[in-house]
């Protein structure tokens, strides 16, 4: 519909209608005629000109004056320089595939990490999905490239492709897709053989002379300057491995518990495919060979390098058996995967499960800190192993006497003041104990004949039994029999969310506590005679504080709603057993 020029000339003076009052304001006039700039009334015109104005809303609801040429020119700058941005990423792109000389190749490959790394340029990736999927492509073709090629091109890039991946993924927040799942694993997995590859080579004594020594952040701002990356890889390291350590960071993000319920579904699906995508496997291999066979010879070769070096084998270990524990969290696919991974003769022989204990055994026994650290990490898995697979349990029962797990109970025990390294340790240690008396007879059965002489070196003085064995060991972890006395019991009170998150003494004590008291029920209930040699000891002669142990936190994961129904079936099962005793 066309408006007529009055009808036009109404609707203006609309928006002039919350002027002033008793001020006149005329429409203005279409067929004004220009003010010759000499007459010198220009100044008067402009002044009796009444601005055009348009209604827009604060937030307290004011008329405001809107500038029209402002907002527009900001956003068609922002759009040219996207454009420009583009084209540019276009240009890189098509230089790294069609390229025939490799020196090129490796000039569009670092010009695409150049392209992604500002604060700016991951605001173009979140907007333009079809950019993202170009950087994709280029960091696959680009690790392609890397696993094609020898020498220093190969670290370079396959050190290209991870940064490209690390600012599409982790620094621009890209939240994948379920079709750009397979791509994005498929790149981790060509870095991660490649890292792969760089470790058999150093662990046999091969490319001494590719084993140069950088400083980490040096390195990767010699790459990009806009680079950001979070200070958590070691202070220096071989260049060869920094592209390994680096997917090892994406790997960690992509596969960690999701905050968020959009998280959810790329989180399933991302675990979901570690099997099929080869990932699993190679974190499987990166464990094994960063594994120490002797302390005093810590992988990872160069002479005059060792602390540099051995800091870089175990920053890999640990990380990597972080992503491991991530992925065999609740996850029975993964978890079978690791149940029947047997290793080669070279490593061993042994199954998976029996490597990762008997290198929980080495970890806890080692002065080098570097590989003690990696000790909370390993029984992470475990612990997710063994909550899952009834196979995981047997496989380690018939790999273990348990003296080794017993001795870390032990030693918090009884150290002075419960020391506090050893409180988390204690708490995954006694879960692992849980899942596996739960699950395994012959893990009860080693559990309850294992002699405390085989542990502890400490006087048990208040354990009372001719046998002292872990059984009598445990049940005084547990304090349920400082009720006999009358003494004042800490696990009088319920567990309570404070206590899991506290890191106080106290608290810290009725966890362990707590445990104990779940692993001796599990322990006894289909032993008749441990049943009744433990209620002599208990108030009453009865079982009753030991059911009231398991029904607090029973209780207490009802609560905090995280319970599983598997879970509380198991708890529900082991109260009723213990009140038929």
């Amino acid at each position: 519909v066309v408006k007529s020029e009055s009808e036009l000339n109404d609707l203006d003076s609309l928006f002039a209608e919350d002027e002033d009052e008793g001020v006149a304001t005329p429409a203005p006039s279409r067929a004004a005629p220009a003010e010759d700039p000499k007459s010198g009334g220009s100044e008067k015109v402009s002044s009796e000109k009444k601005r055009k104005r348009r209604v827009t809303f604060s937030d307290k609801s004011e008329l405001k004056f809107y500038e029209p040429d402002v907002q527009p020119k900001q956003e068609a700058e922002k759009s040219a320089d996207a454009i420009e941005w583009g084209d540019e990423v276009e240009f890189a792109l098509e230089g790294l595939k069609c390229s025939r000389s490799t020196s090129v190749a490796l000039r569009s490959a670092q010009q695409l990490v150049v392209l992604c790394s500002s604060v700016t340029q991951h605001g173009y990736l979140r907007d333009d999905p079809d950019m993202r999927e170009s950087f994709l492509e280029g960091a696959a073709k680009t690790a392609t490239e890397g696993c094609a090629q020898g020498g220093p091109e190969k670290s370079s890039f396959a050190m290209f492709s991870s940064l490209i991946l690390h600012n599409l993924v982790i620094s621009s927040n890209w939240r994948l897709p379920e079709r750009q799942v397979a791509p994005f694993l498929d790149v981790l997995h060509n870095l991660l053989q490649s890292g792969i590859k760089s470790l058999e080579a150093s662990s046999t004594g091969g490319q001494e002379g590719e084993c140069k020594v950088v400083a980490c952040y040096k390195r990767l701002k010699s790459v990009s300057k806009a680079l950001t990356l979070d200070k958590s890889l070691p202070t220096s390291c071989q260049e060869l491995a920094l592209p390994l350590m680096i997917a090892l960071l994406i790997l960690s993000r992509k596969v960690k518990a999701p905050e968020t319920m959009e998280d959810s579904s790329e989180y399933e699906e991302m675990k979901a495919r570690l099997v099929d995508s080869q990932i699993l496997a190679d974190l499987i291999r990166i464990i094994v060979l960063c594994h120490p066979k002797e302390e005093e010879a810590p992988r990872g070769g160069g002479k005059g390098n060792d602390s540099d070096l051995t800091g870089q084998q175990f920053w890999i270990l640990n990380h990597a058996l972080k992503v491991l524990g991530s992925a065999t969290f609740l996850n029975g696919q993964n978890v079978s995967f690791i149940e029947n991974t047997k290793l080669d003769d070279k490593d061993g022989g042994s199954k998976m499960p029996s490597f990762l204990l008997s290198m929980v055994e080495a970890q806890y026994n080692s002065k080098v800190v570097g590989f003690r650290e990696c000790l909370h990490a390993s029984l992470s898995v475990l612990l997710n192993l063994t909550h899952e697979s009834k196979g995981c349990c047997k496989i380690l029962s018939g790999s273990t006497d348990f003296s080794g797990l017993a001795r870390i109970v032990s030693d918090y025990h009884y150290s002075k003041d419960q020391e506090r390294s050893l409180s988390d340790l204690v708490n995954l240690v006694l879960g692992l104990l849980i899942n596996m008396a739960e699950k395994d007879a012959e893990s009860r059965t080693k559990l309850c004949s294992l002699p405390m002489d085989r542990f502890s070196e400490h006087e048990a003085v208040e354990i009372k039994s001719l046998d002292k064995n872990f059984v009598d060991f445990i049940f005084v972890v547990a304090s349920l029999g400082e009720q006999a006395q009358g003494q004042d019991l800490e696990t009088d009170a319920e567990v309570t969310v404070d206590m899991l998150n506290s890191s106080s003494r106290s608290g810290q004590k009725s966890i362990c506590q707590t445990y104990s008291a779940i692993l001796l029920a599990f322990l006894i209930t289909d032993d008749a005679v441990l049943r009744k040699g433990i209620a002599r000891l208990l108030p009453g002669f009865t079982l009753k504080p030991l059911v009231d142990a398991v029904k607090s936190f029973l209780d207490f994961l009802t609560f905090a709603n995280a319970l599983t129904e598997k879970q509380g079936d198991v708890l529900s099962s082991l109260i009723e057993s213990l009140k038929s005793s």
